[in-house]
């Protein structure tokens, strides 16, 4: 262990598929908030407080991919989201290459805003293909949007409204998965800030699990940094690399914050079906017959595709430097599904700043606990500013 500048850094191992290990430094015990930040240690090259490989590739700093277009409607009201903040629905009619359209709409956004001018927008998403309404799928949805909005600022909460697996439905027309699919949710993000955002403003982000995979595929494949000024992932990104999360458990471990250690990888098979599976199959049927839980189940017959469709990509190489602000936020209590190692993958690649904040109490659907909601809410006010 290594203490610099302040910050604790502990060194542990990640384990690979091919029985290799890696030597990486994980977050700091109980770290509460720490700026990452690319340090020489020891002679490697090495990311403060999130774990990093000795050797990390060289990415392109350009996307990949762009954004789709999308029209909007407004609903007469917000039927579906019956309770919650009160708000103006708006069906986004939404064309992305590779993606097909669902009728009659692909996303609803609910737009909530406060009284006299506002102060910028605040975009928040679900967890998995992000069907749910922020406001109602949380505990505390409600009252995190209830006090942006006190604060003067927009929400908008996006839904998608294919009813399999939300944005992550395919089978996507060039046969990619997620990365492909991403595109919804990025295009949907667009369309809020030339839509809703008060032009002077900020347009900001958050999003738990899923909902922060679709924010950082949008950085670092879709370019989303030229709109963003804040990104507030929470309890994920967890598709940094599909390739790892659809292993069999036990097979990549790495590290975690918040004085965990390690934590495997893998998605587990619940996760492989219900949410992976169907970006390639369209379906949900909980069956083993999609290329994730394949691989979970021992094939790596799909393993360079799950690569070449992972945020990480080795073949769309990923935007890893942003004008945007990160803040990730992880809880001491969350080992579902691989997600705070997967989004230390990401992370740890990332060349510009990151603020990692560890809550030891609180668990991965971080808006049900009142720490996490009160985090959450308390970051978007303060730090939903331009530069």
């Amino acid at each position: 262990m290594k203490r610099e500048g302040g910050v604790k850094t502990i060194f542990c191992w990640r384990r690979r598929v091919d029985g290799s290990y890696n030597l990486l430094p994980s977050g700091g015990e109980r770290s509460r908030e720490v700026n990452v930040r690319t340090r020489l240690v020891a002679g490697l090259l090495v990311t403060v407080a999130v774990c990093i490989g000795a050797a990390p590739p060289l990415y392109a700093q350009t996307s990949k991919f762009s954004v789709g277009t999308a029209t909007g409607t407004e609903l007469s009201n917000c039927a579906a989201d019956p309770g919650g903040a009160p708000g103006n629905c708006w069906g986004l009619n939404i064309s992305c290459p590779n993606v097909k359209a669902i009728q009659p709409y692909d996303a609803t956004v609910k737009v909530t805003t406060p009284t006299g001018q506002s102060a910028g927008t605040v975009v928040l998403m679900t967890g998995g293909g992000g069907i749910e309404y922020y406001d109602s799928y949380f505990t505390y949805g409600t009252t995190i949007i209830n006090s942006v909005v006190a604060a003067g600022f927009t929400t908008a909460q996006i839904v998608f409204d294919n009813p399999v697996n939300g944005w992550l439905t395919g089978p996507a027309e060039d046969h990619n998965g997620p990365i492909s699919l991403a595109c919804l949710p990025a295009t949907a993000m667009q369309w809020v800030y030339n839509a809703v955002l008060t032009s002077g403003t900020p347009l900001c982000a958050t999003g738990n699990s899923g909902g922060a995979g679709a924010i950082a595929y949008g950085l670092s494949q879709y370019g989303l940094d030229s709109i963003l000024t804040l990104a507030e992932p929470t309890s994920g990104p967890e598709e940094a690399r599909l390739d790892y999360g659809c292993s069999p458990g036990g097979q990549v471990s790495g590290c975690a914050v918040c004085g965990t250690g390690t934590q495997d990888e893998a998605y587990g098979v619940v996760n492989d079906e219900d949410i992976i599976d169907p970006a390639y199959t369209g379906v949900e049927d909980g069956q083993p017959n999609g290329p994730c839980s394949e691989d979970a189940e021992g094939s790596t017959r799909n393993a360079a595709q799950l690569h070449h469709d992972s945020i990480l990509s080795d073949i769309y190489p990923p935007q890893l430097f942003f004008a945007t602000q990160i803040r990730a936020l992880f809880g001491g209590l969350d080992t579902v599904g691989g997600a705070i190692p997967q989004a230390l993958d990401w992370i740890s690649f990332v060349t510009s700043s990151v603020t990692v904040v560890c809550l030891p109490g609180v668990g991965h659907a971080m808006p049900d606990y009142t720490a996490g909601a009160t985090q959450i809410e308390n970051d978007l006010i303060s730090y939903c500013k331009l530069p």
